[in-house]
């Protein structure tokens, strides 16, 4: 039986427990939690059998603490705390599930890639985005070459209110916690493009607040503001995003209840868009944009090749390849691919995702679709948009990688 640390006892790693679940007591346990929250800490032990689970307040006193005790890990602390419990958990040798982003500094990029030569750790990244119907289909039309060699890709991703104020009144709107919006949120993104177009060769973007700015006919939180009415930011009729719905009663102490901050007079780092472009080795040119305070929470991918393109919304399980006609000129035909998942969170890659970690787990020799190096690379990619932005300059990528992956 392998025995299972949790580190960060929040709402992500809970929601590989729950696919976890039919393997507790027969294929592993829960022998270590560590949070700060005493909270989170009951709930986990409730939830997952894990009565008897020593208790500790972080990653690294539990990893010191129960160093040969343990076999297999999940990371899900904030993303600044990352670095703390990956290189003890390489050290290790343990099997990881860690939650994205990898880290969230170019030097911690460097640290964890050199503990990672020494270790016998096998780690998925949870770039879940990977795992889902809709991306692997974009994937495989991509590489069946129905669409000819790729030219350019334009994606988006789109928060509503609720996923909204996670970012403008949670712990992810400081940059120091979270690494930044675009590392935090879009990575999945940046990796997504990785996948689809290559080596990453040069990086630049924008990005602005112009929404989310100060109000002064709004209060400081909800409770005390004469708007609140009018507003569909008002926590008490704001419903929070959870990725597991029906799971809601189970748990509802891991949602925070008491931060109603007001989404506009908060202190905040994060912009509510950005734009970012990154050319490729191969040519391919690749823009993202991430915009928050639209209608639906979504994301849009459209691909352009040379005979044809690909164009999808995950929101809506939308997936068209649109061909040309050689013989009749500006005509095209459509097909609709079908995308079917089991609809677990992120559009069936929750679920996905994890039985890669049970796969791991059991020993089976099977990679997980973004490991460590791609974890890596799809979080430089934000990191270098950062520079960007904040430097108003071109970042060149090949430095960057070098950087990382030849020391």
């Amino acid at each position: 039986m392998k025995r299972l640390a949790i580190i960060g006892c929040g709402l992500r790693s809970d929601c590989y427990m729950h696919h976890l679940r039919d393997g507790l007591g027969t294929e592993w346990e829960v022998v270590a939690l560590a949070d700060p929250s005493p909270v989170a800490i009951e709930v986990y032990k409730e939830n997952w059998n894990a009565e008897s689970a020593e208790v500790f307040v972080n990653g690294p006193k539990l990893l010191a603490a129960m160093k040969g005790k343990i076999d297999a890990a999940i990371i899900g602390s904030p993303n600044s705390l990352h670095t703390e419990s990956i290189i003890p958990a390489l050290e290790q040798d343990l099997i990881i599930m860690l939650e994205k982003p990898v880290v969230t500094t170019i030097e911690d990029c460097q640290k964890v890639w050199q503990a990672a030569q020494k270790s016998k750790s096998r780690i998925a990244v949870g770039f879940v985005l990977r795992y889902t119907t809709f991306y692997r289909k974009v994937k495989e039309i991509v590489e069946s070459g129905k669409i000819g060699d790729v030219l350019s890709i334009n994606a988006t991703e789109q928060l509503a209110a609720p996923l909204t104020s996670m970012y403008t009144r949670q712990w992810r709107r400081f940059d120091e916690l979270a690494g930044s919006f675009i590392l935090e949120k879009c990575s999945h993104d940046t990796d997504i493009l990785n996948m689809l177009a290559g080596t990453p060769e040069k990086v630049s973007s924008f990005a602005s607040r112009t929404h989310f700015n100060p109000k002064p006919e709004a209060a400081m939180h909800c409770k005390d503001c004469k708007i609140r009415e009018d507003c569909r930011y008002d926590v008490a009729r704001l419903e929070p995003y959870l990725m597991n719905v029906d799971r809601r009663e189970e748990i509802e102490r891991l949602i925070p209840s008491d931060n109603d901050l007001c989404v506009f007079n908060a202190e905040k780092d994060v912009p509510d868009h950005q734009n970012v472009t990154i050319q490729y080795e191969n040519g391919i040119q690749a823009t993202f944009s991430a915009i928050m305070d639209q209608p639906r929470t979504t994301r849009t991918i459209s691909i352009f090749g040379t005979t044809g393109q690909v164009i999808g919304d995950i929101g809506k399980d939308d997936l068209k390849i649109r061909y040309h006609i050689p013989s009749e000129s500006g005509k095209y035909k459509e097909e609709q691919v079908s995308i079917d998942h089991d609809g677990s969170g992120h559009h069936g890659g929750d679920s996905v995702i994890t039985e890669q970690f049970i796969a791991m787990l059991r020993d089976q020799d099977t990679p997980p679709l973004a490991g460590l190096k791609e974890g890596l690379e799809a979080g430089m990619i934000a990191m270098a948009a950062e520079q960007s932005r904040h430097n108003n300059k071109i970042v060149d990528m090949t430095k960057l990688l070098k950087s990382v992956f030849t020391k």
